[in-house]
């Protein structure tokens, strides 16, 4: 069994990166430009915590591999196989780890449990045509995580979700409590909800207007609604109903690109999603292009720093002051939040202090998710400055 906590982790020289050293806070963040390694490291994270469940899943499912190539092609994906290097090294909790000899198989890995669940920036093709694929449905070459991920979304919509014909998987009682489920409703799914239908014998997602017989087909989504679905069954398996807080053998969620396809408002909702995840005892790590899960780290970094009071969250946000909205507030507020910068050079900086008059550059943009913002009020004040002293001057003339 991998070890309760997963703090650190030391890199070089692997893929696009040339060194980095991450510490895991209870929410961690990625940022920067597409083919930094963002990715990479994030699939790596969950190999080194579950290489034995891996394996032996892979072992299952029938796939052989032969040497670290092999293992890394089934692993990451084809043609990404080569990202280790002779000079690759990697340290786990301060401990080197041999990329090498990772996939070497390993004696009692039957009943290894996962530790890590992986929701990827591919998950729309999770769904094709709005029917759930299993493990088995996709090439060798696809990403492990893009599989695991599309086979715990089949099980849970034809198994634990499964119901009576035109029944409702969302907005569904006891999923998600009352406030985040009615923002999510609202912001993302309108008038429509979503259904779980017998259509030609498979069960297929829909959506239906309440007392409208008419469902509408997946195609017929909207961008944001198809690009989300998967994310909100992966969040419905995270957060079970009932007594049972999570997924017991789970201790760390990472989540992809979440904003991807979502109105600014869609995603300020589904980052509260992401505290309740933190609530449920969940920790988690993020990539994202977005500046809004950014500002809410600075937001809750300056309320604390300038002892405000969780009140301040709930007007942020703008929720109303409950006990589960303030045990939210609170969750937010007292986190541990750790922010990394990936550069197009290879190394990948810390930034999670967001000082906005920080030295360095890439820290006061935000790792430039604000650049051109503080570029565009720069350039106005200029504008608007000018314009005003010709003004006077012409008076004065």
């Amino acid at each position: 069994m991998p070890p309760a906590k997963f703090d650190k982790i030391a890199l070089r020289d692997f893929g696009p990166i040339r060194e980095a050293n991450i510490e895991l806070g209870d929410f961690t963040i990625f940022i920067g430009p597409q083919a930094t390694g963002k990715s990479l490291l994030l699939q790596l994270i969950k190999l080194l915590m579950d290489k034995n469940f891996i394996k032996a899943e892979l072992k299952n499912r029938n796939f052989s591999f032969s040497d670290e190539k092999s293992f890394f092609s089934l692993y990451f994906g084809g043609g990404l196989e080569y990202i280790l290097r002779d000079t690759t090294e990697v340290r786990w909790n301060g401990s080197p780890v041999s990329l090498k000899d990772i996939w070497r198989p390993l004696k009692g890995t039957k009943g290894s449990k996962e530790s890590v669940f992986y929701i990827p920036a591919q998950r729309v093709f999770t769904l094709r045509d709005g029917i759930s694929r299993p493990f088995t449905d996709y090439q060798p070459t696809d990403p492990f995580v893009v599989r695991r991920f599309s086979d715990v979304l089949h099980l849970l919509i034809q198994q634990e979700l499964a119901m009576p014909e035109g029944d409702r998987l969302f907005p569904r009682q006891k999923r998600f409590k009352e406030t985040l489920r009615s923002r999510i409703q609202e912001s993302i799914y309108g008038e429509y909800e979503l259904i779980s239908e017998i259509d030609k014998h498979q069960r297929r997602l829909a959506l239906k207007r309440r007392d409208d017989p008419t469902s509408l087909p997946y195609m017929s989504w909207s961008a944001g609604q198809r690009e989300f679905t998967p994310l909100l069954l992966g969040l419905l398996f995270l957060l079970p109903a009932g007594k049972k807080p999570k997924v017991k053998e789970i201790s760390y969620v990472i989540i992809e690109e979440l904003e991807m396809g979502l109105h600014p408002k869609a995603i300020e909702n589904v980052l509260l999603l992401l505290l309740e995840l933190l609530n449920r005892g969940y920790k988690v790590i993020l990539s994202t292009h977005s500046s809004i899960p950014l500002e809410m780290v600075w937001a809750s970094h300056a309320i604390k720093e300038n002892q405000g009071k969780p009140e301040a969250f709930l007007n942020l946000f703008g929720l109303r002051k409950m006990p589960d909205t303030l045990n939210l507030a609170n969750i937010a507020i007292n986190a541990d939040y750790e922010v990394y910068f990936f550069k197009r050079d290879g190394y990948v900086q810390r930034i999670s202090a967001l000082e906005v008059d920080s030295d360095s550059v890439e820290e006061a943009s935000w790792g430039g998710l604000t650049e051109f913002i503080t570029r565009a009020t720069d350039v106005i004040a200029k504008v608007v400055g000018k314009m005003l002293s010709e003004s006077h001057e012409s008076e004065r003339d």
